[in-house]
């Protein structure tokens, strides 16, 4: 059953009645009280100029004889008027105007001296309470003998306003209350047919009998409602038989698909299966392929290693060997031997022996690297640095290194902020930054620069190292974070330099590192490292 949300017509009808009504009637009020109050202070100004106009010449005779007594008597006349309750008399001398007398109301406090505000005054000047209007007092030769001021009272208009609109709104209420019972008038006689066919709709809806009818109703109009109502009611009638048939065919299309889904779903499982027998092998394929490319990288990362310590292995073994041969021919030979020939047989068993511990230390060395790639910083504790001494500490060991090569100016920016962080990473990452800059930016080149910008916010750490040297190809850039990518490994360079900055950056420090080079123009590398609270 359908429920009533909204306002009935009679409600509505008798609220927009009453509203227009008062509403009406509010406007028109309220343009008379308005127009009303406008004559009255335009008859009070026209009263004040009459009052100054009838005063001045006694006042004027009073001021150019310099008789207060005089004056005073002519203002006291003044306590019969209703509408006058100040007047300031002054008198104009050859250097300025000066106070004479005044006229207060018994009931009102005096007012200040106006004589510096007579010029303006000579218009009316309106407020809520007063009119205030000044006026020159001439002589018979026009020249100017004194000033009258008067203020006039607007009280009387007030309290008119005041009682009209307490009039006017008392007329609104009753008539707003007329409006109202108007209204319940026009609904009794012109709404009760709209009511009763309610109620007969109302009926069709419960009962939901469609065969019925709405009769013929007095009014044109609302007959003219019925009539399409009924024609309604017809085709919902036949609407209702054809549903009747229409649920018959219903049903036995809705068998029918029942049926075609079964099939079908059955056909989508055997899909289905299919389907993921395919993905198992995907994935299982996926997986070959990773474990594939990981023993490839590990293969490769086993043949680099096996390459950079099998040289100085091997030379310190061949020196070993010769050594040994060496001193066994010293052995058997020492008691024929010269004093020179002895000598020169130690100098090549040092010259070996010398052999031997560069090739072990460098051996030693990899080996450090290598050690350095397994995270030996990993666990040392963060500490509190100065991001500036940070990067003029680890340029200053580094500019030993400019020397040594084409003339290259290394500049370094880093604020005076501390920040908290793991120390000895970030050097190595400064530290080898600098150093892939310095080493292989500028083959071939006369002169250079390198730029170390270190800074902070809340919450990174940011480094960028950037170079103007050769730059690096698609292949280079794409590889440069690789173990044992290098494009100097004769002059004895490891390759593993951007590598364990790469591990340390997003291994040990959590952070993100980006390349970025043109061949010909340079290298910019950023870091990104989230500091620690």
């Amino acid at each position: 059953m359908l429920e009533n949300h909204g306002n009935s017509i009679k409600q509505s009808l008798s609220i927009a009645v009453a509203a227009v009504t008062g509403l009406a009637l509010l406007i028109t009020f309220a343009c008379s009280i308005y127009l009303q109050n406008q004559h009255y202070k335009e008859a009070l100004i026209k009263r004040t100029q009459n009052a100054i106009s009838v005063l001045s010449p006694s006042l004027l005779d009073a001021v150019q004889n310099d008789d207060a007594n005089q004056a005073a008597r002519v203002l006291g006349n003044l306590q019969h008027s209703s509408f006058i309750t100040h007047l300031h008399l002054y008198r104009v001398s050859a250097t300025d105007t000066k106070y004479f007398t005044s006229y207060n109301r018994s009931s009102m406090d005096p007012l200040p001296s106006r004589a510096n505000q007579l010029p303006p005054l000579n218009q009316p000047q309106l407020s809520d309470q007063h009119i205030e209007l000044a006026a020159p007092l001439l002589n018979s030769d026009n020249s100017i003998a004194g000033y009258i001021y008067i203020r006039t009272s607007l009280a009387e208009s007030n309290n008119y306003i005041r009682h009209t609109t307490l009039l006017h709104l008392a007329a609104i209420f009753v008539l707003t209350l007329l409006a109202a019972v108007l209204a319940r008038i026009i609904h009794s006689r012109l709404l009760r047919p709209l009511n009763d066919i309610n109620n007969q709709l109302r009926e069709i809806h419960i009962q939901k009998n469609y065969h019925l009818r709405l009769p013929p109703a007095k009014y044109n109009e609302i007959s003219q409602f019925s009539i399409g109502v009924n024609g309604i009611l017809d085709k919902l009638q036949r609407v209702c038989l054809h549903s009747e048939a229409s649920d018959q065919q219903h049903k036995a299309l809705t068998n029918e698909l029942e049926v075609k889904i079964a099939q079908r779903t059955q056909a989508l499982r055997a899909a289905n299966s299919e389907l993921i027998e395919a993905l198992e092998e995907l994935h299982a394929s996926q997986h070959r392929r990773i474990e594939t490319e990981r023993l490839a990288s590990m293969t490769d990362m086993v043949a680099g290693i096996a390459h950079e310590i099998n040289t100085p292995i091997g030379l310190s073994v061949t020196a070993a060997s010769i050594l040994e041969e060496q001193l066994n021919a010293f052995s058997n030979d020492i008691e024929n031997l010269s004093t020179n020939a002895s000598t020169n047989i130690l100098h090549e068993l040092k010259s070996n022996i010398d052999i031997v511990q560069r090739n072990l230390a460098r051996a030693s060395e990899l080996i450090g690297s290598f050690r350095s790639l397994a995270f030996e910083h990993a666990k040392e504790a963060p500490e509190a640095i100065k991001l500036k001494l940070l990067a003029e500490s680890v340029a200053s060991h580094i500019r030993p290194l400019l020397q040594q090569g084409p003339i290259v100016t290394l500049q370094v920016e880093a604020p005076d902020q501390i920040i908290t962080q793991r120390r000895r990473p970030l050097e190595t990452i400064i530290a080898e930054l600098l150093e892939n800059a310095l080493l292989h930016g500028f083959k071939g080149q006369e002169k250079g620069t390198i730029e170390l910008q270190v800074d902070n916010n809340d919450e990174l750490l940011f480094i960028s190292c950037q170079d103007n040297g050769l730059g690096m190809n698609d292949e280079m850039q794409h590889r440069i974070f690789e173990p044992f990518m290098t494009s100097t490994r004769v002059g004895g360079h490891t390759g593993l330099g951007m590598h364990l900055v790469y591990n340390l950056v997003t291994q040990i420090l959590k952070g993100s590192i980006e390349c970025e080079s043109t061949l010909g123009k340079g290298t910019l590398i950023t870091v990104k490292i989230p500091l620690t609270e």
